[in-house]
C-alpha cells in the first residue's frame, strides 16, 4: 500500500458542534483505497431540537478505509447552512464521508484531488 497523498483538512464549527480540540482529521489516498480519520473533542447539544438545554462536550472519533472500487462518486455543494461540503459518495457502508469547509475555495481544493486520484 503507497500512500499517494495525506491531505490534512481543517475542522470548523457546525451548527450543532462547536470543536474545542482536534488532534487529527485527514484523508489519506492510497493506491486502492482512502483512509478518512478524524478526532476531536466537541461542544454539541443535549437536545438538537432544544439548544436552551445546554451543551455537553463529546468526543469524536472515527476511523474508515474504503476500498476505491466501492466509491460511487463525490460531490461538493453548498448546506443549507453555508456550509461548503465535499460527500465522498460510498457503496456498502453505513455512512457517507463528509468533509466541511468555510469556503468554496477549500472545498474545490480537496475535490479537485479526490477527482484526480479517483478518476484519471
Amino acid at each position: 500500500m503507497t500512500v499517494i497523498e495525506r491531505i490534512n483538512i481543517k475542522p470548523i464549527d457546525l451548527r450543532l458542534q462547536k470543536v474545542k480540540e482536534c488532534t487529527e482529521y485527514f484523508i489519506e489516498l492510497r493506491d486502492n483505497s482512502l483512509l478518512y480519520s478524524i478526532r476531536f473533542h466537541a461542544d454539541e447539544p443535549k437536545d438538537e431540537e432544544d439548544e436552551a438545554l445546554g451543551w455537553e462536550e463529546k468526543f469524536i472519533c472515527v476511523t474508515n478505509a474504503v476500498n476505491k472500487q466501492y466509491i460511487s462518486g463525490i460531490e461538493k455543494r453548498c448546506t443549507e447552512y453555508r456550509y461548503w461540503g465535499v460527500y465522498i459518495i460510498t457503496v456498502g457502508y453505513a455512512n457517507d464521508l463528509k468533509l466541511y469547509f468555510k469556503r468554496e475555495s477549500e472545498a474545490q481544493g480537496i475535490f479537485d484531488k479526490l477527482h484526480k486520484w479517483l478518476y484519471e
